[in-house]
C-alpha cells in the first residue's frame, strides 16, 4: 500500500459530480486536482498517478476522444485511468474496457469506487515499475559497461535495420570504421605503470572526447 495519497486528475468539464466525488476521496489516500478540458487534462498526466475520466455530459465523442488519447496503443508510463460512466453510455464503456481502462457505473456505491480506485491505481503503479525495469534491462543488455556506448550487439541489430530500408528504399548507404591507432601499445605500457585499469580510464577518455 502507498504510503503518500494517490494523486488523481479528475476531468469533469461540468463538475457536477466533482462535491460528491471530494465527499466520497478523502485526502488520506486521494489528493485530487480538476481539469474540465481534455487539452487541459492531457497537459497534466506526467503529474498524476490516475485520471478519472466523468462522463455523461452531452458531447460523448469528446470523452471517447479523450480516453483514447489518455490510452495511447504503445506501452508507455501513463497513469492509470478510470472511466466513471452512467449505464446508457454503452459505446464508453466498451471503448473503455478495450482500451484497459477501469469502468464505474454511476451512480456509484461509495466504498466500491475506493476499492476500484484503489485497485487500479496499485495495479498500475506495479506496471510501471515493471516497464522501467523492462527499459533498464533492454538498456543494459546492448550498453557496454566500460565504455558505456552502444555495444557489438546493438551495432549489428542496427546495421540489419538500416541495410534493410536501403534496400527498401533505393538509397545508398555508408559505414564509417573508428579504430584507436596503437591501443594494445597504450594499454600495455599504462598497465604496466598504473594496473590495468589505467587501459580502461584511457579507452573511455579517448571515447568521450
Amino acid at each position: 500500500m502507498k504510503t503518500q495519497p494517490y494523486t488523481l486528475l479528475v476531468v469533469d468539464d461540468s463538475q457536477a459530480l466533482l462535491p460528491q466525488l471530494v465527499r466520497t476521496l478523502g485526502p488520506e489516500d486521494f489528493a485530487l486536482r480538476v481539469a474540465r478540458s481534455g487539452p487541459e487534462a492531457l497537459g497534466l498526466t506526467q503529474e498524476v498517478d490516475g485520471v478519472l475520466l466523468c462522463s455523461g455530459g452531452p458531447d460523448e465523442g469528446k470523452a471517447l476522444g479523450l480516453l483514447e488519447a489518455l490510452t495511447p496503443p504503445q506501452p508507455a508510463p501513463q497513469p492509470a485511468v478510470v472511466v466513471l460512466a452512467p449505464p446508457e453510455d454503452r459505446a464508453l464503456r466498451l471503448a473503455a474496457l478495450r482500451r484497459g481502462a477501469e469502468v464505474i457505473l454511476t451512480p456509484w456505491d461509495d466504498e466500491e469506487l475506493r476499492l476500484r480506485l484503489f485497485r487500479s491505481l496499485e495495479t498500475h503503479s506495479r506496471l510501471r515499475s515493471l516497464h522501467s525495469q523492462v527499459e533498464e534491462l533492454r538498456r543494459l543488455a546492448v550498453t557496454d559497461g566500460l565504455t558505456q556506448v552502444h555495444n557489438h550487439r546493438y551495432f549489428q541489430e542496427r546495421l540489419r535495420e538500416e541495410f534493410r530500408r536501403s534496400q527498401r528504399y533505393d538509397e545508398s548507404l555508408s559505414l564509417i570504421l573508428v579504430d584507436l591507432d596503437h591501443f594494445k601499445n597504450i594499454n600495455d605500457a599504462h598497465g604496466r605503470r598504473h594496473g590495468h585499469g589505467a587501459g580502461d580510464r584511457v579507452l573511455r577518455e579517448r571515447l568521450s572526447s
